[in-house]
This record gives C-alpha cells, structure tokens and sequence, in this order.
C-alpha cells in the first residue's frame, strides 16, 4: 500500500465487495467471505481463505477495463470524447422508467492543457436521465448500489 492510498471505511464494505492489496507494487483484488467490524478484520478469499486487516486494503478504482468486466458499454456517441468516455449499465428495476448506472472516465492526456481541469472518473445512477444517487468511484461503492437497487450482486470477472 503505498503512502497516499486511499483508506477504506468498514462500515462501506460488505461480503462479496471487491478490495484489493498490493504486493510487490502489484495490486492483488480480494473478495470478502466475512466481516468483523468490531477489529477491522476481513475474512478475503484467496487461494486459501485469510484474515487481513481492513487497513492493508485500499478500494478498486473503477477503471475503464473493470466497468466493461462488470457490463458496462461504451457510449460511442458521447460528444465529449476522446477527452472523457461514458460508459452504461441498463439496471433492469420494474417500472417504465428508463435507468441506468453511467460512469465518466477522463482522458487528460487527449487535451492539450490538462491542469487546467479538475477532472477525475465518476459515476452516477440516473432514472429518466435524472441523476438519482451520489458520486462514486470505486468497485465497492458500485456493486453496494447495484445490490441496493437489483437485490442481486453485480457480476464481474476480475
């Protein structure tokens, strides 16, 4: 984990969230079996099932390679491209009304002055293409929405 890593709250995170350590300066994702939120403690399952502190793992990032590993497309008619992509998730919820996870992911190097922008990756679940739910950014605060709304895990491949 390096200096400026991101600390998870426990309290975010639930069993089948996705988390992930590094070793080696590579990262190593890790699914949670179990949860003592009493010492911090997640039950992760690896090759063989462990216990690691909450401290040691950091949250996923939500990338453009994980959003299309958990379904999400390409929006190839965004006008903002190259310098951000949308990318949708139809969430299949009863009613008439048309929703959907979106998320932003930017492209500072596509631009010509980038510092001059505040841009980070967001995401956002919209009803009618009205924003309905706050920011995220990260795999476990995307698949926790996705249970909230469905009832069901959102299913991705890492």
């Amino acid at each position: 984990m390096t200096d400026t890593a991101l600390k998870i709250n426990i309290k975010e995170l639930r069993i089948d969230n996705w988390v992930q350590r590094t070793i080696g300066g590579k990262p190593q994702y890790l699914k949670i079996i179990g949860i003592d939120s009493r010492r911090d403690i997640l039950c992760v399952e690896e090759e063989y099932p462990g216990f690691i502190t909450v401290q040691i793992t950091e949250p996923i990032l939500l990338t453009q390679e994980i959003l299309e590993k958990a379904g999400f497309v390409k929006d190839a008619e965004f006008p903002l491209e190259p310098i951000q992509s949308l990318y949708r998730l139809k969430v299949k919820i009863r009613g008439v009304n048309e929703r959907e996870l979106i998320f932003y992911v930017s492209h500072p190097e596509e631009m010509e002055d980038s510092s001059a922008y505040e841009l980070k990756n967001w995401g956002n679940y919209t009803v009618n293409a009205y924003w309905a739910s706050r920011d995220f950014q990260y795999l476990h605060q995307l698949q926790n929405l996705y249970f909230a709304l469905t009832g069901e895990e959102l299913k991705i491949n890492l």
